[in-house]
């Protein structure tokens, strides 16, 4: 390795090898040490070796076609390595605009005693700088300091070049192989399944490597390195005509060629016939063009001068003497003979850029790169047939990751993509979306390359970025990706079972009660499943297996969606959302996985994705609300099979999606969860009326549906039409029903409710007041009531009624010492006059009561049937494990709160009973902080209200960054109280209140409490002055800089919150609704009646055999189940509309949001000359002289069609004036005349 002294940022490895070196040991150097990443392509730049200046636009042009063939294919470039001509130039290339993509390999093959300096790297294994000497002499140039790779040819000479020619041919021939016709030992139908790491996917370094050789200008020398490497090497040549000399030539002979084989009547096909009449033209044609390229031939022979980039001649086999060296001056090389034989033997090989700088539109040299390749792929073999050609430039254009080159240059049939399965998996293993995308808008079949679950196994192998995920064989491979992968990202209530297996027949659509232990509750934040109500809705009760696979599809849009959220591949996530059914429920669990990962990783472009597909699902659901607001209520609680039975409120809960839940139609699904069969037009007035006076429940007015249902063919039709009521005459108790109309199967959930608009408001029947409790805004209410009495309650205890139950013989708890206070204590009638006679000196909380009050045992009860109440929610968590309950549980804050609380009590009411009087005054102290939480815990009923609810939201986030503030204000005030109190105080014996006299001498400060300025005011000694200037700078930075830093960061927090208050308080409603839903129709203390209930169920449902109590018990669990399961049909009437409405919304997505990003990088700014504009303008104005041009002799053309129309119906009787048709040509001839 050595350091250039030019470039200190590029450091290049070189190896120097003699000349008859093994190119296989050189190539396998190359791969292991140097480019360990395989490249798609080589490409062997030779030319002018001289001072050459191309002109600025075709610079560019060239500058954007090297850069983008590289970037996009990973290539190699290899030069003479020296700082001179060509070479210079593509190094100056990649120095200004490296690759943003991938590092590009710039390999310099020279002749080691041609290198100026070369003293500098004669060291053997060690690290060198190069300077590039002052003085250059003859035959010698310095090395150019871009280039990340060299590789010196020393074979002993001084100053003499070409010495690596043959090297280096033989090292490219070494790369390239027999590459062409490797190719088409590939056949279609051969192929591999490249789901597996196998060659085919990724190709090892050892493969042949297409090579190309482009050529800049050059003289004799690149003529017979052109024909060297066409000829014999069979590597395809590019020449950009236009640069002068070798590449004029080429393009000349080449273009005269075709011209004169067409003259001379002379065909494609076989160009080598040994027809003596076909050889006769071939020889006539020959000797034709040579003397048509005379005086190139003249220019190229005259200008054998080391002028080349030191590729020499191959003419001579051997190694040339020193008396060939002297005769080099006298050139008798024929190079007529090298550029025909180059042309009549391999016209594929070739291939002419123009570039002309008179023309307005760049020329794509990348392009013409790349279509070189696939020209001599095209003509390499003609034993292949024309699949197998497709198939090789398919291959090459997937390595090149250039979609456009297939859409333009090799696929341009239906027919040709029919035998590419394999490179299909090879697009989808490497990540290339738009061949993938290619494929399928060809109507690639997805269902035959999948028909084997054990594809997805690998699939999901081979892009496995955790090596922990290992999935293990098994029968049912696509369960084991569910069970392994995806359910733990989406969450228990995702069912396997369910989602391995789509049903396609109808006989699976009614409903079995006696599997309601499946259904899932819509409203589970985490896993939750809530209990008990009737104000809910469930017509799914659980899906059993099929007894037979054949009833059961799989749904390769969907698996290959999940895999590509799963492995993080974005664009393929976004492509198979487009194509796949249910894209809002997909699109909701791309939100889901995205949010998980962005809060493990860190990472905020995984939030930003969320968003997007948010965003996406936002809108399908706002455009399904305003077609048919009914139809998207029911689609909202729908279970969805094919995503393991899981509800778009389910998986918008789970990801977090404030925004999907702050819309109308989920609203209006809460507000029927809310108020339950209650009309929501009711007023909340008499609702808190009927909640004190429970008679007046039956005067309100209710509904008998919670979804309404509708007949309707179709879901567009129909948005706005309004259904009668249908009357109920069953008993008291649910009933699920299906009811078949003229359309379909429909789901109701039906109850014996009358027509509350009939009935007379006397009338109280007993299912109203059932339905008036389960109602989740009437829990709410009595919860609260109920809250405030036990508030008051505890209150009490403590306050008043919270005695020892043994003698305390002095106040040790630190209570009052005002005499008054006792005297007044002690005087309270509540005091029997039998104990009047007690010490005076023990307060009157403090006096022995022989057992507790009854109001303790009162609220022992009530905190114990809270914790039932908690035990209960712990346990409808649905997950797999009591550990992920526990865990589910926690997550939430108010549970934390909860559980502490009552941890807390007990704890208080154990110490009240150790006789001792620690052990009392510690039970005041804890009972008195779990007072604190219990009303703390008052705050989540205020959820409710919206003008409250996210003022909640605003005091968590300022207490967290209360937390940060505080630890900065904790160095102030010890920095300033420890000091202070050393100073006014002195030194003191040490006890743990000093920490306290400490914090209280400092902190009051802050709220203008200046104790400490009485305690030196009159102190003025040093230790006086010192404290004072201490105060000073202590109250300038806490109460002027730290007080208001506070109130800016809770200024901040309050503006970010403020102006999201909407969406922040329907997110937090929807927590509120789905508690109270779960939670049982009977509060606290009386709470206790309902788990006992429950608990009697639960025993008689499984213990014994009467279905009575297994019905019983079903019905009484899934109350608080607010899903239904639609038939076939309807699921797929809204699934019809859904997928409708997604391709609009993807399609206005893809228009206005996304841009591809390799594009953009690629598109450098472009600077216009004043010549380039000009150029352009007269491009654009020759462009409309033709177009002109053109109408006019259209026009012309029917005016003759019409006279010639006249002439047949009238004869002879129309005259026709005399008229000559001027073309634009003649007419501005004319004009300028006139002029």
């Amino acid at each position: 390795m050595y350091f250039f002294a030019d470039n200190k940022s590029n450091r290049a490895e070189f190896i120097r090898i003699p000349p008859d070196a093994s190119v296989t040991k050189v190539k396998e150097l190359m791969h292991a040490k140097w480019c360990k990443e395989r490249p798609s392509l080589v490409i062997s730049v030779t030319g002018g070796a001289k001072a050459y200046n191309m002109k600025p636009r075709l610079l560019r042009a060239f500058r954007r076609g090297l850069l983008k063939v590289t970037s996009s294919t990973g290539a190699w470039i290899i030069t003479g390595g020296m700082n001179t001509g060509i070479m210079k130039l593509v190094g100056e290339i990649v120095q200004i605009y490296p690759s943003r993509c991938r590092p590009i390999h710039l390999i310099g093959i020279s002749t080691w005693g041609c290198i100026a300096g070369v003293q500098q790297l004669d060291g053997h294994g060690e690290n060198v700088s190069y300077h590039k000497p002052a003085s250059e002499g003859k035959g010698v140039a310095p090395l150019e300091p871009n280039h990340t790779e060299f590789i010196f040819i020393d074979d002993g000479s001084d100053r003499k070049y070409g010495r690596e020619i043959s090297f280096r041919a033989r090292l490219e021939k070494a790369i390239s192989g027999d590459f062409f016709a490797s190719l088409s030992k590939v056949a279609p139908k051969m192929t591999r399944p490249s789901l597996t790491p196998t060659p085919t996917s990724r190709p090892e370094p050892s493969d042949p490597i297409p090579v190309v050789l482009l050529v800049v200008e050059g003289g004799p020398n690149t003529v017979r390195t052109v024909h060297e490497a066409v000829v014999e090497n069979s590597i395809p040549a590019v020449f950009l005509e236009g640069t002068g000399r070798c590449c004029d030539l080429f393009a000349k002979a080449f273009n005269l060629y075709n011209e004169y084989r067409q003259e001379f009547g002379l065909t494609k096909e076989n160009p080598q016939s040994n027809i003596p009449a076909t050889l006769r033209r071939f020889e006539e044609l020959k000797n034709k063009l040579r003397e048509a390229l005379k005086q190139e031939l003249c220019a190229i022979s005259g200008a054998g001068d080391g002028s080349d980039d030191g590729r020499s001649k191959k003419a001579s086999k051997t190694p040339a003497t020193a008396g060939e060296a002297e005769k080099r001056k006298v050139d008798t090389t024929d190079y007529f003979e090298l550029v025909y034989e180059c042309i009549h033997t391999q016209p594929n090989f070739l291939n002419i850029i123009s570039l002309n700088s008179r023309s307005s539109v760049e020329p794509d040299i990348d392009l013409a790169i790349l279509e070189a390749l696939l020209k001599a792929t095209s003509g390499s073999d003609s034993r292949k047939t024309n699949d197998q050609r497709k198939y090789e430039q398919f291959r090459l254009a997937l390595e090149w990751n250039r979609v456009d080159i297939v859409k333009k240059k090799i696929m341009t049939h239906d027919r040709d993509w029919d035998t590419l399965k394999d490179l299909f998996e090879i697009a989808l293993n490497r990540n290339q979306t738009e061949f993938v995308k290619l494929f399928l808008d060809h109507d690639f079949s997805l269902t035959d390359l999948f028909r084997n679950h054990d594809k997805f196994l690998l699939l999901y192998q081979n892009s496995m970025k955790e090596p922990h995920h290992s999935l293990p064989e098994s029968n049912n491979p696509l369960q084991s990706i569910y069970q392994q992968v995806i359910q733990p990202l989406i969450g228990d209530f995702f069912k396997i079972d369910v989602a391995s297996r789509s049903p396609i027949s109808s006989s699976h659509t009614r409903v079995n009660m006696d599997n309601d232990d499946d259904a899932r509750s819509c409203c589970s934040r985490s896993l939750a499943s809530p209990n008990n109500a009737t104000g809910a809705l469930n017509d799914f009760a659980g899906s059993s297996p099929l007894e037979s696979n054949s009833n059961y599809y799989l749904d390769i849009d969907k698996e290959l969606f999940l895999w590509s959220v799963i492995e993080d591949k974005r664009e393929f996530t976004l492509l198979f959302w487009s194509r796949g059914k249910n894209k809002i429920c997909a699109a909701l669990i791309a939100t889901l996985i995205y949010r998980k990962r962005a809060s493990k990783d860190k990472d905020n472009s995984y939030e930003q994705i969320a968003d997007e597909f948010e965003n996406l699902a936002v809108q399908i659901l706002d455009e399904f609300y305003q077609v048919n607001s009914h139809t998207c209520i029911k689609a909202l609680i729908r279970l969805i099979p094919a995503y393991g039975n899981v509800t778009w409120l389910q998986l918008a809960a789970e990801a977090d999606a404030k925004k999907f839940i702050s819309q109308r139609a989920v609203q209006e699904v809460l507000n029927n969860i809310w108020y339950g069969y209650i009309r929501q037009q009711e007023s909340e007035r008499k609702i808190i009326f009927s909640t004190f006076m429970l008679w007046y429940s039956g005067c309100l007015q209710y509904q008998d549906e919670l979804v309404k249902t509708y007949n309707q063919k179709n879901i567009k039709d129909d948005s706005n039409r309004k259904s009668n009521l249908s009357q109920r005459t069953s008993p008291t108790k649910t009933l699920f029903a299906t009811e078949k109309g003229t359309d379909g199967t429909q789901m109701r959930l039906m109850h014996d409710i009358e027509d509350r608009n009939t009935a007379p408001v006397h009338f109280v029947a007993v299912g109203c007041c059932e339905q008036f409790l389960r109602a989740p805004y009437v829990k709410y209410l009595y919860n609260l009531y109920l809250h405030v009495v036990f508030l008051l309650l505890f209150s009490y205890v403590l306050l008043c009624d919270f005695f020892p139950l043994y003698e305390f013989q002095t106040d040790v708890c630190g209570s009052t010492n005002d005499p008054e206070k006792q005297d007044g204590n002690n005087n309270s009638p509540s005091v029997k006059n039998d104990e009047a006679k007690t010490n005076i000196t023990v307060p009157y909380g403090f006096h022995k009561h022989d057992r507790p009050a009854f109001t303790e045992y009162i609220l022992f009860l009530w905190v114990t049937t809270l914790l039932c109440e908690e035990l209960r929610q712990l346990f409808s968590f649905e997950a797999h494990s009591v550990r992920k309950k526990i865990t589910a549980y926690f997550e939430v804050f108010w549970n934390k709160l909860d559980f502490l609380a009552i941890m807390l009590f007990y704890v208080g009411f154990i110490f009240r009973f150790i006789p001792f009087t620690e052990c009392f005054c510690a039970a005041r102290i804890v009972l008195s902080v779990d007072l604190s939480l219990w009303f703390i815990r008052l705050l989540d009923i205020f959820a409710a209200i919206k003008r409250l609810g996210p003022k909640l939201v605003m005091i968590g986030e300022m207490v967290h960054d209360l937390k940060f503030y505080m630890l900065m204000l904790i160095v102030f005030i010890l920095g300033f109280g420890v000091s202070a109190y050393s100073l006014i105080h002195g030194a003191n014996k040490f006890t743990w209140h000093l920490p306290r006299d400490i914090i209280h001498l400092a902190y009051w400060e802050i709220f203008g409490e200046l104790s400490s300025l009485s305690k030196f005011e009159n102190n003025y000694r040093a230790t006086g002055y010192t404290i004072f200037v201490l105060l000073i700078i202590y109250m300038a930075i806490v109460s002027i800089v730290l007080v208001n830093l506070l109130i800016a960061m809770f200024s901040n927090t309050f503006d970010r919150l403020h102006n999201d208050t909407d969406r922040i308080w329907k997110f937090q409603r929807y927590s509120l609704v789905c508690e109270y839903l779960s939670r049982p129709a009977i509060p606290p203390p009386f709470i206790l009646l309902a788990h006992l209930w429950r608990f009697v169920l639960y025993i008689s449902a499984h213990c014994t055999k009467s279905q009575w109590f297994k019905a019983k018990y079903n019905q009484h669990k899934n109350r608080t189940k607010y899903q239904i399961k639609l038939d076939e049909k309807s699921a797929a009437n809204i699934e019809i509309v859904e997928d409708q409405l997604g391709d609009e919304v993807y399609y206005n997505y893809v228009k206005t949001v996304r841009k591809s990003p390799e594009e953009h990088e690629l598109d450098e700014e472009r600077v216009q000359t004043p010549q380039d504009k000009m150029f352009s303008k007269m491009g654009t104005l020759e462009d409309r002289v033709r177009i002109i041009s053109s109408q006019q002799a259209h026009v012309l053309e029917y005016l003759d069609c019409i006279i010639d129309g006249f002439k047949m119906i009238a004869g002879d009787c129309i005259r026709v004036p005399e008229r000559r048709r001027l073309d634009p040509d003649e007419s501005c001839s004319i004009y300028n005349s006139s002029n």
